[in-house]
């Protein structure tokens, strides 16, 4: 009789327990009678009369307690109940909320709202031990499962890496899937054939002014978080929903249990503004930040960003992000239909990346792309089987040989010291898959061209979506044009009539797609005021 193979275990599973020891719901289905009669007794003598909401109820009764002191009560009345008023999400809610400041990264959210060390918090552990209930005198443990409860720990635990190494390695012969990667200098002529495509500069690249050469292998220990740390660890950087001063979030990254792990995102920083920078040797002169660690350094291709016309008003375009391993980007495109460079300074990213046409799965959006609906996080989208989904249709799809074969996705590594150049319009995940800090830089721009064309499209037809924009800025500047009140697209326009690219803007306009007319839903219809008379319609 020939023994059946042992099924390897796959690397990607939950393999800690709960810190305090909930399990999943479907564990009850491999409980005996006795065992979940237990498991219910335990749970309606744990909650009392709130035994009868469900869980996702209960979770929401507790949120809407509103005050910290009163939800830490609750979380002492009983075991269950603690694991309730624990969850670190719920916490993390009312820091923000109430905009609390913070000196001292402690961990968890729940920590270092009270200012507790791990020694100070309380070791609560939800089983329930009932002592002599076998026949040999030992001691069983009856447990609390919710799904709820468990499934933020169990995306905290998820190994990201685990994930794509399998991914790179099953379409490893499928490198039409690849992200194009290119070790030679670019021309801007050679970048407008190819601006439609994602593509990876591998190596060092021409940057600068023109007169003096940047060179990020030889800068690349300025941007260590350490490094940064020394420098601006007291200024404060925007994190997704928080402002924390540098050397705070550098504690956050190396130690915290979030299932979605706090991404430093900023653009409106004192440094990012220019506001606030670092001496220069011993003169009492102060360097901006971008102008010391982004400008220099940006690739000479990406330069030309037609934004720049719009002068002070140019909307958000710089960003520095800084982020633990795990964290990322669920998938989105970039805002106003413009291009982006991500430049890697420390660490390395991966990416997928779908075409414009092509909505990822997981993702659900209405046709104008106005809302955009996905899982919560990076982890749900891994853990529900979306990027199983991704790596099997990259499996089934097949070159015929023609050329004309259009992939239904790319993705790539990039690592460190390359950069990303990602198309307006394309949709695309960022993981990074470093070991301890990942350090980028990223800036969105409008090259000359067809991007142009799809830019003044967007600002035409999509005014509810443009962002980035400051209203008090947008408002003088139209002032400044003459043109007070008029749409940004128009303020776009003009300027670009008034520059050195106004060849490019009458190509453009000429490629640029008469705008589709609104359609009226029944209200409008019946409103609308119409020139004729009265008429019941009878023929």
């Amino acid at each position: 009789m020939q023994l059946p193979k042992k099924r390897k275990l796959d690397n990607t599973l939950v393999t800690s327990p709960h810190p305090l020891e909930i399990r999943p719901e479907g564990n009850v289905l491999l409980l005996t009678n006795e065992e979940r009669k237990r498991a219910f007794e335990a749970r309606k003598n744990s909650l009392g009369a709130l035994v009868v909401f469900p869980d996702t109820l209960l979770y929401s009764i507790v949120g809407e307690i509103g005050d910290a002191e009163s939800i830490r009560n609750f979380g002492f009345a009983s075991k269950f109940c603690y694991a309730f008023a624990w969850q670190d999400e719920l916490w993390k809610e009312l820091f923000v909320e109430d905009e609390r400041q913070i000196k001292e990264w402690k961990g968890t959210w729940r920590r270092s709202y009270w200012g507790l060390s791990r020694d100070q918090e309380a070791r609560v552990k939800c089983s329930i031990i009932e002592p002599g209930s076998t026949a040999s005198g030992d001691s069983i443990k009856t447990y609390l499962y919710s799904d709820l409860l468990y499934r933020p720990f169990q995306c905290s635990q998820v190994d990201f890496e685990s994930y794509i190494k399998r991914g790179l390695s099953q379409l490893k012969k499928h490198t039409n899937l690849d992200i194009e990667r290119i070790s030679e200098p670019l021309t801007e002529e050679q970048f407008q054939a190819k601006s439609d495509q994602p593509f990876i500069l591998t190596e060092e690249y021409p940057r600068g002014d023109g007169n003096e050469q940047c060179s990020w292998t030889e800068s690349r220990d300025l941007f260590s978080v350490a490094k940064l740390v020394e420098k601006f660890g007291h200024v404060i950087f925007r994190q997704e929903c928080v402002d924390w001063p540098l050397g705070v979030y550098e504690g956050y990254m190396k130690d915290n249990v979030d299932e979605s792990p706090l991404y430093l995102f900023d653009c409106r920083s004192q440094v990012m503004k220019g506001k606030l920078g670092e001496a220069d040797g011993d003169t009492a002169e102060k360097k901006p930040f971008r102008s010391t660690y982004i400008d220099p350094y940006i690739p000479s291709i990406f330069k030309t960003d037609l934004f720049t016309l719009c002068g002070s008003a140019r909307p958000d375009y710089s960003w520095m992000i800084i982020g633990p391993r795990n964290s990322g980007s669920t998938f989105h495109k970039d805002p106003n239909s413009t291009c982006a460079w991500n430049s890697i300074l420390k660490g390395a990213k991966y990416w997928v990346m779908f075409p414009p046409n092509v909505t990822p799965p997981g993702i659900y959006t209405d046709g104008e792309e106005s809302e955009v609906t996905s899982p919560c996080s990076l982890a749900e989208w891994f853990l529900g089987g979306f990027y199983n989904d991704v790596v099997m249709e990259g499996l089934t799809q097949q070159d015929d040989g023609t050329g004309n074969f259009s992939p239904p996705f790319l993705h790539g590594m990039c690592q460190e010291g390359e950069t990303m150049y990602v198309p307006a319009g394309w949709w695309h995940m960022v993981v990074n898959v470093c070991d301890a800090e990942c350090v980028a830089v990223t800036q969105n721009f409008i090259p000359r061209g067809q991007k142009l064309v799809e830019a003044l499209k967007f600002l035409r037809d999509k005014p509810d979506q443009i962002s980035g924009f400051q209203c008090e800025k947008v408002a003088l500047w139209a002032d400044k044009l003459g043109v007070p009140d008029a749409p940004i697209y128009d303020l776009f326009v003009k300027v670009l009539e008034e520059s050195e690219y106004k060849g490019d803007l009458e190509s453009a306009l000429e490629k640029l797609p008469k705008k589709k007319e609104e359609k009226k839903n029944v209200w409008q219809e019946l409103t609308e005021d119409k020139d004729m008379g009265f008429s019941f319609g009878f023929a």
